[in-house]
């Protein structure tokens, strides 16, 4: 029985992470791009930082985020700048997720401004304004 209950619950999983990331990129792919500023459509070099697993603040180690962080540089240089400092970067990642609450990870109104504070906290460990963007392309809390 717990073995089916832990079948059922990681299909479930997996089924949520599936569906986010599908309208992740339905987000991405199809929004209306018109009302952007020319600025922001140009293309940005991507870094990948990597996946990221972390306890959820207040929850006494119940729950957890699941997390794959992408930083966006205007400039290649910049880029390879991230590329350098990626254990920084991650381990300041890993102190603001985990300072989050469950209720400002589960409430998708809330995510651009944990996009925003992991910016100017990467930023501030890597010097200067390298990262202009933050991407999630995972985002799970199980």
């Amino acid at each position: 029985s717990t073995r089916r209950t832990l079948f059922v619950l990681t299909w479930c999983a997996l089924a949520v992470a599936l569906l986010a990331s599908a309208g992740a990129a339905w987000l991405l792919l199809f929004r209306d791009r018109r009302a952007e500023p020319v600025a922001e459509r140009q293309p940005l070099h991507v870094f990948r930082a990597g996946t990221i697993v972390v306890n959820v603040a207040e929850t006494n180690g119940r729950r957890y985020l699941r997390t794959t962080l992408e930083l966006g540089a205007a400039a290649p240089k910049a880029a390879r700048r991230l590329e350098e400092q990626r254990t920084p970067i991650i381990d300041s990642a890993i102190d603001v997720l985990s300072s989050t609450p469950l209720e400002e990870l589960l409430d998708p109104a809330r995510r651009d401004a944990l996009r925003e504070h992991l910016r100017t906290r990467i930023n501030e460990v890597v010097g200067g304004d390298p990262v202009s963007q933050v991407f999630f392309t995972e985002f799970v809390v199980q």
